[in-house]
Formats: C-alpha cells, sequence, structure tokens
C-alpha cells in the first residue's frame, strides 16, 4: 500500500471546509480527513465516488486540515483530488446560528432519539441534518414517500432554509447522524452524506420547499421515505425528528392537539417564516435554530408540516413553549404551479390519495450465491404494488422464473445480474440485485514479477465471488520473505534476499474455492554483487568488479535485524581496493543477521537496495 498525507492551513481561519470539483477514489483506496481538534470525516471510501465527482467535507473548527490517502501503489494514480473552493472562517462559531455536536439545550440531555425515540426507529432514518455550499450545518429536512412508493429520493424542508444555504447542487445531507450513547451523549461519526441536489418546488406561504437527491441511497443503508398526511385535520398527538443547534438527532413531543392558524403572532410578538401554520405546543423538548424544516408527524407518525420557526427554547415559560410548522395541506397545492405545490411530485399519476405510509426501501432478498439454484423475493414490496418479470443478465450463466427461482446452468462461474421490474399504477420501475453463479474468480494478478530486494510491493489479486482469501508463500525459501495479507485478495510482499519466490492465494465462497498464484523474483538491482562467504565470521567481501562507473553505489549503511538505525557507513569510492572490492572486518561484531543498505542518487532519486549477510 501506499499512504500519503497532505496538510492545508489558512492562516488565521476559525473554521474550514473543503468543496472538490473532481474527486475520484480509486479502487481498494480510502481517505481520512481530519483537524488537530478531533473531528474526524471517515473513512471516506470509493462508495462516495459520483457521476460529477464532486465532493465535499464538513466543515472543521481550526485554521488546518489533513488529508490522508491509503491507496495501492498501482492505482495511486487514479486518485482525483481537485480543491474548487475553501470555505474561510473567519470568525469563531456562534453556536446560536450555527452549532454542532454539544451545543443543543440542556432540556436535550435526555431526549436523543436512540433512547427516548423508542417507537420512531422508521421515523428517525428518514431525518437529514442540512449542510450548506460553505459546510456549514444549518437545517433538518427529511426523506419523503410518494404514492408510487418508488423510492425517489425527494427531501422535504422549509423555503426560508434556501437563502442561507448557497446553491442546494452543493448541499449536503446526513443521515443517521445520532448519538449512540443516551446521556451524556457520544458524537457520531457514522453518519451516511449525500452530496447534491436539485430544487424542485417551494413557495413561501406554507413555509416548504422539496428537494431531489443526485444520489439515489443504498437499499441497505437502513434510510426510509416518510409518509404524509394532506387532510386538514389537527394531529392529536405527534413529534418532531431534528437537529437542534444543528447538534446530533433528537425528538420532540406533543400531546395536545395544534392549533390551525393564518398569519400567526407569538405572545413575544414574533412571526415564525410564512403565513400557513400548524401552531404546537410541546410537552417534551422544544426546538432550536438548526431544527427548521423538520418534519411534524402527527399521531400516525405521518408529516403534515414542517418547522417554520417559533419562540420555544429550554426552561422556556409556558406561553413561549410553542413552535409553527408550515401545513402540509397548503403546500400540497401551494400557489398553482409545479415549481410550487408538491401534489405532482408526490402524487404524479394523480391516485388522490389523501394520505400514503412512511415505507422502507425495496429491495431484491436472497443469496448472494448461487450453487445451483435459490429463491429470491422483492423485500418491503408496498401494497398495490406486484412484480411483473424477472430477468437475468446472462442466461448462458444463470436463469430465473416467473417466481424468481435462479438457476445455475451447467458449471459456469461468474456475475449476474438479477433484475425485478416492477408496477404500482405509476409504470414500470426496477430493482438489482447483483449475484455470484458457482465458485470465485481469480481474473488476475497484478504484480511486478521482478523486484529489487528491500522494495516491497503490493501482490493484488482481483476477484469476482469471494467470501474470503489468503495469500501463503509456497516455495521452501518462506523464512526469507514477509507477507502481510489483508485477507481481501492485496497481500504485501517483501525480500531482502535474492531469490526467486512462489506465491498462492486460496479463494473461497459458499459454492467453493480456487487457488492461483504467480512468482517475484527478487534481485540486487546494483549489478552483480556478490557477498562472500555469507554466512561469514570475521571478514566479508564484497566484491563490485562486473559494476560500471555509474552503477556503483555511493554509500553502504549497515543494519542489524533489530536496530531502526545504522551501525555504520561505508563511503564506497574510498573504500574499494584496486580489484573494485571492500573487505569489511567483521571479527569483532555480534553473531546474528546483518543488512547491507546500498544507496544512490540517480536524477535526484534515492534507490536503495539490500543486501542480507550473516555471521556466525
Amino acid at each position: 500500500m501506499t499512504y500519503g498525507r497532505l496538510l492545508i492551513i489558512a492562516p488565521g481561519a476559525k473554521s474550514l471546509s473543503l468543496n472538490f470539483n473532481a474527486f475520484a477514489i480509486p479502487e481498494f483506496g480510502e481517505l481520512t480527513i481530519y483537524n488537530t481538534g478531533g473531528t474526524t470525516a471517515g473513512p471516506i471510501t470509493p462508495k462516495e465516488n459520483n457521476d460529477s465527482q464532486t465532493w465535499a467535507t464538513p466543515v472543521f473548527n481550526g485554521d488546518s486540515i489533513w488529508i490522508e490517502a491509503k491507496l495501492l501503489t498501482k492505482r495511486k494514480g487514479d486518485l482525483k483530488l481537485g480543491i474548487s473552493a475553501l470555505a474561510y472562517g473567519y470568525r469563531d462559531f456562534d453556536l446560536s446560528k450555527v452549532g454542532g455536536f454539544g451545543a443543543s439545550g440542556s432540556c436535550f440531555a435526555s431526549n436523543n432519539v436512540v433512547c427516548f425515540g423508542n417507537g420512531w426507529e422508521i421515523e428517525r432514518n428518514a431525518v437529514c441534518l442540512l449542510l450548506g455550499a460553505s459546510g456549514e450545518r444549518f437545517c433538518s429536512g427529511s426523506m419523503i414517500n410518494n404514492s408510487c412508493n418508488n423510492n425517489i429520493p425527494y427531501i422535504l424542508s422549509a423555503n426560508h432554509c434556501l437563502p442561507d444555504g448557497g446553491p442546494v447542487s452543493q448541499w449536503r445531507f446526513m443521515f443517521q447522524y445520532w448519538s449512540p450513547v443516551c446521556n451524556p451523549t457520544q458524537d457520531d461519526p457514522n453518519y451516511i452524506q449525500f452530496y447534491g441536489s436539485t430544487l424542485l418546488a417551494n413557495a413561501d406561504p406554507s413555509d416548504f420547499v422539496l428537494l431531489q437527491l443526485n444520489q439515489m441511497p443504498d437499499p441497505n443503508s437502513g434510510i426510509t421515505y416518510l409518509g404524509w398526511d394532506r387532510t386538514v385535520n389537527a394531529a392529536s398527538s405527534g413529534a418532531t425528528i431534528h437537529h437542534p443547534s444543528c447538534d446530533v438527532m433528537k425528538i420532540s413531543t406533543f400531546n395536545s392537539a395544534p392549533q390551525r392558524q393564518d398569519n400567526y403572532l407569538f405572545v413575544n410578538g414574533k412571526k415564525p417564516a410564512g403565513t400557513l401554520h400548524w401552531i404546537v405546543s410541546w410537552n417534551n423538548g422544544v426546538t432550536e435554530h438548526g431544527s427548521s424544516g423538520a418534519p411534524l408527524l402527527n399521531q400516525s407518525k405521518k408529516i403534515v408540516g414542517q418547522l417554520s420557526g417559533g419562540p420555544s427554547y429550554c426552561n422556556a415559560p409556558s406561553g413561549l413553549l410553542k413552535d409553527a410548522f408550515g401545513r402540509f395541506d397548503n403546500s400540497w397545492t401551494g400557489l398553482g404551479s409545479n415549481a410550487t405545490r408538491l401534489s405532482n411530485w408526490l402524487d404524479p399519476s394523480g391516485f388522490g390519495n389523501t394520505s400514503t405510509a412512511s415505507i422502507n426501501m425495496s429491495l431484491i432478498s436472497g443469496s448472494n450465491f448461487v450453487c445451483t439454484t435459490n429463491s429470491y423475493s422483492v423485500a418491503n414490496l408496498q401494497p398495490g404494488t406486484s412484480v411483473v418479470s424477472w430477468s437475468s443478465s446472462n442466461s448462458s450463466l444463470l436463469t430465473i422464473n416467473a417466481a424468481g427461482t435462479a438457476s445455475r446452468v451447467g458449471n459456469g462461474n461468474g456475475q449476474v445480474t438479477i433484475t425485478a421490474t416492477l408496477n404500482n399504477g405509476c409504470g414500470n420501475f426496477t430493482r438489482t440485485k447483483t449475484v455470484h453463479v458457482g465458485k470465485p474468480i481469480v481474473t488476475g494478478i497484478s504484480v511486478d514479477s521482478d523486484v529489487c530486494t528491500g522494495q516491497g510491493q503490493d501482490v493484488v489479486a482481483n476477484l469476482l465471488g469471494s467470501s474470503s482469501a489468503s495469500w501463503s508463500i509456497t516455495s521452501g525459501n518462506a523464512f526469507n520473505a514477509t507477507l502481510m495479507d489483508n485477507g481481501n485478495g492485496i497481500t504485501y510482499f517483501n525480500s531482502n534476499v535474492q531469490d526467486c519466490y512462489g506465491l498462492q492465494i486460496n479463494v473461497s465462497n459458499a459454492c467453493g474455492s480456487v487457488v492461483d498464484g504467480t512468482t517475484i523474483c527478487v534481485n540486487g538491482c546494483f549489478g552483480q554483487l556478490v557477498a562472500y562467504p555469507n554466512p561469514a565470521k570475521d571478514v566479508v567481501t564484497l566484491d563490485f568488479s562486473s559494476f560500471s562507473c555509474n552503477e556503483l553505489p555511493e554509500e553502504i549503511l549497515v543494519f542489524d535485524e533489530k536496530s531502526a538505525l545504522p551501525k555504520r557507513s561505508i563511503n564506497v569510492q574510498a573504500s574499494l581496493n584496486a580489484e573494485q572490492k571492500i573487505q569489511m572486518d567483521t571479527h569483532d561484531w555480534a553473531r546474528g543477521t546483518y543488512y547491507l543498505h546500498l544507496m544512490t542518487n540517480a536524477g535526484g532519486r534515492q534507490d536503495t537496495a539490500k543486501v542480507r549477510i550473516v555471521l556466525e
């Protein structure tokens, strides 16, 4: 593997974030981005790659950011990181405006959604924290279902959030950002983030905005879609799930029916954004900056509005324990056009639904391997949705019938994509799953078959359908080499002894195992250096007689096998005798293994070759 680290410093900055207009992480690579204060994003893997090759970091406190890369040596040239903008924070965060972990009020100490929110597991998986183009956290939102139940990634939030975030194409959406610890809470680095969206509709009276994510969530991510209720009926009780002060996810509840109000004025004389609201009185919890856009959920746990604002705060008097939510039924009709209403987006086929259910993402369920036959079905299939047909991308390798039973053809091995075509009255849509048929396949092994002593390398087996893989050295000289196996088809090989080594990989899955291998020959790479006798006692002779002048190393550093620092240095030109040999007196050296590092500078690059000698 190759490791690299880049430090970005913006002197005097109070905070930093980065936007990338070129972003691609090669296979098996990962990035970690962090500051000295302990805030970390990552590991960031190739799963973050997208067609637009754009990405952005969270906001880090301080004036510096470290970017660390861990890459396959042969793939390091495929890493793309182009920074289009650096957001320079010129003053400290105002937690009342921006916030972050730990910034929410004291009354939220026990309102962690993971602990207090029992029974709201589906709903919390639909809520997200919004980050603007500059990387600052500023609002909440939620994934919302449509009447077709076809998992289009729509996000509902508040219209008044738009001016604060910059272009929605550069917004970020953090899902499952909650604390795993109840009280005190603990920050969570394991959230799911999406980058970029498209504005579909918005209107001021009910203060709503509808966006569509640029990326489709992974069906196995746990992300859900909230149902909605567009009737004018007031909820009898319910909750909002949100990010107060842009902190980890919290929940606030109410147990009395909200008031339906137009142009409402709170007792402190302040008016929320928009004009058409549900006015909610809290019995547990409140909202804060960063909660804006969070869903108002009724007793059936369906969206009936999104947060516009209000005067509530921790320990407020009862008259101020209220907030206003833009009314969903008004957002449905909006201002009469597709760009100002929800109806054509959330009921595209005109079913006329007055409500929809909250749903999990539909996906093909079944084994990842087909050895002979396996059965597949569509999980989370919604009412009114049916499977029209099943198909295989390679019917010469795998067939699948109308019941979803897949059968291997002959003894073939390889990957196949299974497709389920679904219909729910809105037209056909598909779900896919890639399965492996038969035993795993080694499609190739990337390796330099000739390397220099001491110059280790990654050996990469390209695998299909592997559940486990292990490398070993099969030749009798295995004790002269180092092998560090990552268990995923990649191993690191190194040797300081000139020889040829056989490497073997054993790859298995549920259907069986296969073996493949390669050979690496380790050479001196500094002409035909002869060190004799080896093993030795009192004197070791280094014979450079076959070297031309420009092949000679400049220096020899001597290490014993336990030392990190050289025991001595030998100037080659000064030590050569008339026969182009160096005789090293080793009579007073401790018995054991030593390594001679032959150092040279060629074209501004330092090369090293290593020779192993043994004293006995």
